[in-house]
This record gives C-alpha cells, sequence and structure tokens, in this order.
C-alpha cells in the first residue's frame, strides 16, 4: 500500500461512488447544453477510481460497484433534477437579457 487514507477498507469504494455520482448528475442535467463535458467527467471518475485500486486501498470489485452505485445515485437525481428544475433550463424566457429586465 503506498498510501495510507480513511479509517480502513469497505466495500463499496466511497471515491467511486461519489466521483461516479457527481459525474453522472452533472453528465445527465448539464450535460444536454454541454455536450463536450461527459467524456471528460467520466474519465476523471474513472482515474480516481482506478488511483484507488492503485494505491491498495481498494480491490477491482469494491471500484466496480462502487462506480455502478454513484452512476445509480446519480442517474436518479438528474431524473429528480430535470423533472423539477429541468424547465428552467430550457426556458430561456426565465432569464433576463437586458439590464431592463433585471
Amino acid at each position: 500500500m503506498l498510501v495510507r487514507c480513511g479509517s480502513g477498507y469497505s466495500f463499496t469504494s466511497s471515491h467511486a461512488t461519489n466521483h461516479f455520482a457527481i459525474a453522472t448528475f452533472l453528465s445527465f442535467s448539464l450535460g444536454t447544453f454541454l455536450r463536450k463535458v461527459r467524456t471528460p467527467l467520466f474519465t476523471w471518475a474513472g482515474v480516481i477510481s482506478l488511483a484507488q485500486v492503485y494505491v491498495g486501498v481498494h480491490f477491482p470489485l469494491d471500484v466496480l460497484c462502487g462506480g455502478l452505485l454513484g452512476f445509480s445515485v446519480g442517474l436518479f437525481w438528474a431524473w429528480v433534477f430535470m423533472r423539477y428544475y429541468g424547465h428552467i433550463l430550457h426556458n430561456r424566457h426565465h432569464f433576463p437579457t437586458t439590464a431592463a429586465g433585471l
């Protein structure tokens, strides 16, 4: 083990869960407007996850299951966000475009 981090070993990897949840949420909520962010977000989450295996804190199955759990959580919250707040993103008339509209 190269680096000691956290209180010990766990199933699933919290790093993988958190980073894949963030990447999925941003990709599915804002990714419709910023299509170029999807690949870097998931690359970032994957590198962070693989680093956990590299430093010896997690087994590959811990990271894989953490990534799947994070993807599911991010997808759920992206769905909730788009269902209740997506109209704000799609309605361009909601945002003032001139100083008089402020």
